[in-house]
């Protein structure tokens, strides 16, 4: 490894750099908070003479290190980890003084890396990862580990791949999150799943790895690709079915003796059956059909005449149980129990006392709609519209014969067989816009039947731009020496602004701080990462409801951070980093994407449910610190309107306030748009973050 000797330029800026810390100690900035929604007061504490406390080494041996003198960096490091030997974001000097960043291991190791004491620097780098994860340790020990491992040239064996979920072969989603471990006797340095590279923060024996796959209805192979230093490389091709469809129900005629029977089939296997919320009786002969029973005395009318039938994956198909309604009747009514009639007008009808009630028993009736022959849509309009990503098609089957081939959306969906009357259901996914759906029916004599309808999707109400969360980039701070590509003014600030809205479906509603109401000096950028109070003034002169500054600090590699704090409150809610090299501008946009892409991933886009309501303005949710939810994070409060197709309105907006291992509370801040949308939150509602 070779060094640039140092420059008399060089030499003078150390000069003046020592000169500086014993006029002021310290320059205070910061580049996240070291818990989400707590405020800090930053200052070293050491202002006026060099004091020679813990933080004042810390300091300096920054100030030489960007000056590379990099033995006299070591020793300051050295001597500031005798004072206090952890890092850590946000390190108390004396009463309510911080500094922003203290992080002596890591800067000791990245010294000594760059002097080529390989042993020592991986030491320190090593323990500062462990104490406090940083973009910057990762960089240089990922290099650390590689140059060592090249070195050793002893890399033999192949890694070693281990799944740990999916959790079984057979899904019932279009999207699943592929984790697992990668393991080598000396280096993993890559991991591709399904052709796309997995980013590895930090190069080593033990990878663990997380990618988020689309899968395709039917049998999906996916692959996963591990690569050591040396090369030597394992594929592990798992096989995942992915089965949307709802088991095919059909009925036997209702029997005049009370008896409701019928069969039902399902690749992931019928898991029960339910007639108006009672479960029928289920039993699985030879042939592969599930055969369901059900006595109608166990009926209450009250709740409707309506089936579910589940799959083992979740997946279901409801419908109405043909050739039985409710009618109008009591016990006393004068109808024959056990004979057929024909009363109230029905051929064939039989009257059945169902608990106080009494039905009429179609006993002629074995489908779904005995007006319409071959095949149609359930509930399924032409124009209709939606806003979810997938609604479960329904499809009645009234045939001339038994089905001989069925496709629905292009891809072929499971019957029973031998059965002209039945019921099958598949979850369709939509896009943006017009969607046709098509289903074709192929019957055992031939004839042939096809339906089609078009209908729309639009945004959910999360997704449409008012009820984005709203975050805005007020400015930038730079620190450390230039950045060696040369920049325009603001130019992170445009860059993160212009990764942050691309794409259809942007996470943010990006407000453009041309809309600040005066322009801010680097000062006051500076002063506002380290204090509530002066976030809170800044949060004050844009409408958005998240503020944030980036900063850009070289020191041998380029670090990006942005920090973000709630402009309600000021609190510092949440914060993102990289770390590399930069030769040139194609480097430093790819440092800024990646640190775009890490700020999405601090505001996670989950969904809970109302599990108390204290009061009109205060409730508890299901969201809870493994969604990472964190306070001030705001919320949209949803109310499932049409049941039937899972479509929800928002009724309030909400502001996480605390969160638990198990749960999280949150206050009301706002209501709809709408009067009728003004109702206090109930148990049972949807909760958003927005």
């Amino acid at each position: 490894m070779t060094h640039r000797v140092l420059s008399k330029a060089a030499l003078l800026s150390v000069v003046a750099a020592m000169a500086l810390l014993l006029a002021v100690s310290g320059c205070v900035t910061s580049v996240s908070s070291p818990q989400r929604g707590e405020s800090q007061t930053s200052g070293t504490g050491s202002e006026g003479a060099f004091r020679g406390r813990w933080w004042s080494f810390y300091e300096r041996g920054r100030a030489l290190f960007d000056a590379e003198t990099y033995p006299e960096a070591a020793k300051d490091f050295q001597t500031a980890l005798k004072g206090r030997a952890t890092d850590q974001r946000w390190a108390r000097t004396y009463g309510l003084h911080f500094i922003p960043e203290y992080f002596p291991n890591r800067e000791l190791g990245i010294a000594l890396y760059l002097q080529d004491q390989l042993s020592e620097a991986l030491q320190h780098l090593e323990r500062s990862y462990e104490q406090c994860p940083s973009a910057r340790c990762a960089y240089y020990l990922g290099k650390l580990r590689v140059d060592m491992a090249r070195e050793s040239g002893d890399d033999l064996e192949a890694p070693r791949i281990e799944m740990a979920s999916p959790p079984a072969s057979r899904l019932a989603v279009r999207n699943c999150l592929l984790q697992g471990a990668v393991t080598d006797d000396v280096l993993v340095h890559e991991v591709v799943v399904k052709e796309t590279v997995v980013p590895i923060a930090v190069p080593g024996k033990e990878v663990h790895f997380q990618q988020q796959v689309a899968l395709d209805l039917g049998t999906n192979r996916v692959e996963t690709i591990a690569r050591d230093l040396a090369g030597n490389e394992t594929r592990l091709t798992i096989e995942i079915e992915v089965d949307v469809d709802g088991p095919a129900v059909s009925f036997d005629a209702p029997s005049a003796k009370g008896m409701l029977t019928g069969v039902a089939v399902d690749g992931s296997g019928v898991a029960a059956l339910e007639v108006a919320g009672v479960p029928a009786s289920l039993s699985l002969p030879n042939d592969g059909l599930t055969r369901f029973s059900l006595d109608l005395a166990k009926l209450s009318l009250g709740t409707g005449i309506q089936y579910r039938c589940f799959d083992t994956l979740g997946n279901q198909t409801v419908g109405e149980v043909p050739g039985l309604r409710e009618m109008t009747g009591t016990r006393a009514d004068p109808w024959s129990l056990s004979e057929p009639s024909r009363r109230a007008g029905g051929a064939g009808l039989t009257g059945l006392l169902i608990g106080s009630a009494v039905a009429a028993v179609d006993t002629d009736s074995t489908g779904p709609s005995a007006a319409a022959a071959g095949l149609g849509f359930r509930r399924l309009e032409e124009g209709q519209v939606f806003r979810r990503e997938d609604i479960a098609v329904v499809l009645d089957i009234d045939a001339p014969s038994a089905p001989a081939k069925l496709r629905l959306a292009d891809v072929p969906l499971q019957f029973v067989p031998n059965r002209a009357f039945q019921t099958v259901t598949r979850r369709v996914a939509l896009a943006m816009g017009p969607n046709t759906i098509r289903a074709q029916l192929t019957c055992a004599n031939g004839e042939a039947f096809e339906v089609s309808v078009t209908v729309y999707r639009e945004p959910s109400p999360e997704d449409v731009p008012e009820n984005l969360l709203s975050l805005s980039i007020i400015g930038e701070v730079a620190q450390g020496n230039p950045c060696p590509v040369s920049l325009p003014d603001d130019y992170l600030v445009d860059a993160l602004f212009r990764h942050l809205t691309k794409g259809k479906q942007p996470r943010f509603r990006m407000v453009n701080r041309s809309n600040l109401s005066r322009a801010l000096l680097e000062q006051e950028l500076s002063e506002a990462l380290g204090s509530s109070d002066k976030r809170l003034v800044l949060g004050r002169l844009i409408a958005a409801e998240m503020i944030s500054v980036a900063t850009q600090r070289y020191s041998h590699t380029l670090e990006l951070t942005i920090q973000v704090s709630s402009a309600e409150t000021g609190a510092l809610v949440g914060s993102a980093e990289v770390a590399g090299r930069v030769e040139n501008l194609d480097d430093y946009d790819r440092l800024v994407r990646d640190l775009a892409l890490q700020l999405v991933q601090v505001f996670p886009r989950v969904e809970g449910e109302i599990t108390e309501v204290r009061n009109d303005h205060e409730f508890r949710s299901s969201l809870c610190k493994s969604d990472l939810v964190f306070p001030s994070l705001p919320l949209l409060v949803m109310r499932v309107t049409d049941p039937a197709w899972n479509e929800r309105d928002k009724i309030r907006e909400a502001r996480i306030t605390k969160v638990k291992t198990d749960c999280s509370v949150a206050e009301v801040v706002s209501g709809g748009a709408t009067p009728d949308a003004l109702t206090a939150p109930r148990k049972g509602d949807i909760v958003v973050t927005r």
